[in-house]
């Protein structure tokens, strides 16, 4: 049956709150406080990584919502805390007028705007009258009469290699020197005649040439014999192939046929290839390529050389994993 909405209740509870501090003054303060700007986003960011630093995190802070105090004094807030927030209402903690105060401190410990631009012209005029001292001045003065590298000093070097012995005479008598005292059986007998041995030899007359000549084959003098060098030497006729390897067997590219069995051969692939020689057929040497202990393998741009007992008149070639130019050179 109460009435809660009516003039007479809420007299009451304005009566209430004022009997425990909360008059119309106080609630003037509280709007002065309300009208203050203290939300800025920088603000307020760093207002949270502070709560958060003590505990107040958002978790806690939404404990507290429903926390309510029963036990305030008869007197909150009483005149001291109200003097207090007074003070703080007045403060300014952000504007020109507090820069200015910080300035105003500055010019009072002597930091003022003209003492500042006088700083930055500081020259020092007290240096004293003998500077650089006399002492120092005269050791300066010796060093720049020195003369390091002209012909003064060349000549005073000149002087101190004299001093110990080694003036112009001196040296010029070591140009001359002669050893007087050898042995009188210099050489010793055994020496003088292996040097009597030595020059007796012919390293490099037609004789010695001829002799060498009949050990690497006999009648070294003939034209047909000396072909027959040539060739030995030469490693004799050559055949040449280029073809471009596939990677499934063809033999039109990946066959290389000599025209003569022939005993050396170097293979020089651009792409990693396997290899076989004297295969019986097409399909042999497709068979033999593609079996792993039948077949050779030859790196990508690595000269391969091979040295038969007997010559071969076929080879067949497979590209390991991509297409590639591969060169052959076959001699006997």
């Amino acid at each position: 049956g109460k009435d809660f909405s009516t003039e007479a209740p809420l007299g009451a509870v304005l009566a209430k709150l004022a009997s425990v501090g909360l008059d119309a003054a106080v609630m003037a303060k509280l709007d002065q406080l309300l009208g203050k700007d203290f939300a800025r986003e920088v603000t307020l960011m760093s207002v949270l990584a502070k709560l958060s630093a003590v505990g107040l995190d958002a978790a806690t802070l939404a404990a507290l919502e429903s926390i309510s105090v029963q036990n305030f004094p008869g007197d909150y807030p009483d005149a001291t805390a109200a003097a207090k927030l007074d003070q703080l209402l007045g403060k300014d903690f952000a504007r020109e007028v507090t820069l200015a105060a910080v300035l105003s401190k500055l010019s009072a410990v002597g930091l003022d705007a003209a003492t500042l631009a006088a700083l930055e012209s500081i020259s020092v005029q007290n240096f004293p009258s003998d500077y650089p001292a006399a002492g120092t001045q005269t050791r300066l003065d010796t060093l720049n009469a020195k003369n390091f590298s002209t012909e003064v000093t060349l000549t005073a070097v000149l002087s101190k290699l004299s001093t110990v012995g080694l003036d112009a005479a001196t040296l010029a008598a070591l140009e001359s020197i002669s050893i007087q005292n050898f042995p009188s059986d210099y050489p010793a007998a055994g020496t003088q005649t292996r040097l009597d041995t030595l020059n007796a030899k012919n390293f490099s007359t037609e004789v010695t040439l001829a002799a060498v000549l009949a050990k690497l084959i006999p009648d070294p003098a003939t034209a047909p014999r000396q072909d027959s060098m040539i060739a030995l030497l030469g490693g004799g006729a050559r055949d040449h192939r280029e073809t471009t390897v596939s990677t499934t067997y063809d033999p039109l590219t990946n066959k290389v046929t000599l025209a003569a069995a022939r005993k050396h051969l170097s293979i020089f692939p651009k792409e990693d290839v396997y290899w076989v020689d004297s295969a019986a057929s097409d399909a042999d040497a497709g068979t033999r390529l593609t079996s792993p202990n039948q077949r050779g393998f030859i790196r990508a741009g690595q000269r391969f050389s091979l040295a038969l007992k007997t010559g071969v008149t076929r080879l067949d070639f497979l590209g390991r994993t991509q297409a590639g130019l591969l060169y052959v050179t076959a001699m006997d």
